[in-house]
């Protein structure tokens, strides 16, 4: 879709099958629904008013987001800075351990700013580049949606694509070639704003349930 937006596709979205192995539980099922959306030229905050605007038109009500900044939560509940000093494990521990079951479990939740290095994909806040133009949304405690101001600097990309890559060789796990098409079309891609909203968990909070295996007609085995 970002190689479609360096074409000139303007506005696009898609909703479809996407797949990630490993995962199974109450919230996931390695066939999953996601429904995308990239708006060239516009900023991540409209993005807040999109999200907003879908999930009240679903569930039928009208609901305003509340609204964290990602570090403050880590110094007020985990108790330590990802700003200041950054460990991806221990973050993304303190995410499902502490940070996300602290979160309002009702209602709809955005949690932004996140520290750089946990947004491989997006740019730089430019008033602090400490943090990211990424931001999460939660629906009934539940994250539905993972949104970007994308990141175009091809040459940044290529750093940060390099830097998994040595990650996960050190870590013993498996390694794949960088897109070289998606980096060649990228300094092509206008400036924009990008989300995915997953389907399955936004029918769970509107028909009330909290297994995904209700809402899908073939979930794998537990």
């Amino acid at each position: 879709m970002k190689r479609l937006l360096a074409h000139g596709a303007g506005r696009i979205y898609q909703m479809g099958s996407c797949f990630r192995a490993g995962e199974r539980g109450r919230r996931h099922n390695p066939e999953f629904t996601l429904l995308e959306w990239y708006r060239p030229n516009e900023s991540i905050a409209v993005l807040y008013k999109d999200v907003a605007d879908v999930v009240s038109a679903v569930l039928g009500r009208a609901l305003e987001p509340q609204v964290f900044q990602v570090a403050t939560l880590y110094r007020k509940v985990a108790g330590w800075d990802p700003l200041m000093a950054w460990d991806e494990d221990r973050f993304d521990e303190d995410m499902a351990l502490k940070i996300e079951p602290a979160l309002p479990q009702t209602g709809l939740v955005y949690l932004v700013d996140y520290p750089a290095p946990a947004a491989a994909l997006a740019r730089l806040n430019p008033k602090d580049t400490r943090v990211a133009e990424r931001f999460e949304a939660y629906l009934d405690g539940m994250e539905i949606a993972n949104g970007y101001g994308e990141l175009t600097d091809a040459e940044e990309q290529r750093r940060r694509f390099e830097a998994t890559v040595t990650m996960r060789k050190e870590r013993g796990l498996p390694t794949y070639p960088l897109d070289e098409a998606f980096l060649r079309d990228l300094p092509k891609m206008p400036p924009t704003a990008g989300i995915a909203l997953g389907i399955d968990r936004l029918v769970m909070a509107a028909c009330g349930v909290r297994d995904i295996a209700q809402v899908r007609s073939f979930c794998e085995e537990r």
